[in-house]
């Protein structure tokens, strides 16, 4: 055993071999190992599946067979489906890495959970996102990648004064228009609340096109209203750009709103598949959504645009 000095307590781990070269790893969870071994062959680097079990009551089993002595390792964990699992799992591996002799960790997290909840509205309230990075800084972690982290209250700067980890973001939303720009031409864009109206003015400056925002009120954490509001939309294309969508209602109140003013059709285009189960998308389609396109930072079926690239560039 050898004793090593970290930044917040002194680590232990066992060597396995002192003549490890330095070099990059990346080592997947659970969560997206399709999209895992997609970065690793981007960025040209060695690929691992950390092994997770549950044992019978439901605690994880987690090992990493790979060597990492010495070497960068790029952990890559999506917080959905299930957050607290993977959470959880995400916790204990990086913990894992860092004992095995892991010389930097940087967690890739393409959705990151536990951030909506950024401030605190009601007394009593937890506010998650504090506790998520007093957890993720003490495990260790150097560098956190994400995508379209979903914040109701903090800007990403004010995000990072929560946490000694520097923080990338990047941005699917350029990727989505320009996947929606094949298909329509000249959408408008629409963002459903006024927090994703600077997604749906982004998408529209890739296209070239114009966008609005419609006025939302929540009712209950699973109920929404959105406010009348009249729109130039009779007989054109429509796209409901967001960062998110987990129970849909959003995106259902909002494509009834834009049918009653004639919208031709409607497609919604969002970064993070939660879906909280398996009939909100049929919710959407029902409101006359004609078309469902995201991205794979969560594995779903809709997830047709690759985050990989935007990740890449993040790494090098």
């Amino acid at each position: 055993m050898v004793v090593v000095s970290g930044k917040h307590r002194q680590t232990y781990y066992a060597v396995r071999d002192r003549n490890t070269v330095m070099g990059d790893i990346v080592v997947a969870g659970s969560s997206v190992p399709g999209l895992a071994r997609e970065i690793s062959e981007d960025f040209r680097c060695k690929f691992a599946a950390a092994r997770v079990h549950k044992f019978p009551d439901g605690e994880l089993h987690i090992q990493v067979t790979e060597n990492v002595y010495g070497k960068r390792v790029i952990y890559i964990q999506s917080m959905s489906p299930c957050p607290d699992d993977k959470l959880v799992e995400l916790l204990i591996t990086v913990d894992l890495l860092n004992e095995l002799g892991a010389d930097n960790v940087t967690l890739v997290a393409p959705y990151l959970g536990y951030t909506r909840q950024d401030a605190r509205m009601k007394p009593g309230e937890a506010v998650n996102a504090r506790t998520l990075f007093k957890l993720l800084d003490a495990v260790r972690i150097n560098e956190l990648v994400s995508v379209d982290i979903h914040l109701h209250r903090l800007s990403s700067k004010e995000l990072a004064k929560l946490t000694d980890i520097t923080i990338k973001e990047v941005s699917a939303i350029p990727q989505l228009a320009q996947h929606v720009g094949n298909m329509l031409d000249n959408p408008l864009m629409i963002a459903p609340d006024s927090e994703a109206g600077r997604f749906a003015k982004v998408a529209a400056k890739v296209l070239g096109s114009d966008y609005d925002v419609m006025q939302k009120r929540r009712l209950s954490p699973t109920k929404v209203q959105i406010l009348p509001k009249k729109l130039h939309v009779e007989g054109g294309d429509v796209v409901i750009v967001d960062d998110i969508v987990s129970t849909g209602d959003t995106m259902v109140e909002t494509a009834k709103a834009l049918k009653q003013q004639g919208a031709r059709r409607i497609i919604a285009a969002f970064t993070h598949p939660v879906l909280s189960d398996e009939s909100v998308a049929q919710k959407m389609f029902d409101a006359g959504i004609s078309k469902i396109i995201s991205t794979n930072t969560i594995p779903s079926k809709y997830g047709v645009v690759s985050v990989a690239d935007l990740i890449v560039a993040q790494l090098e």
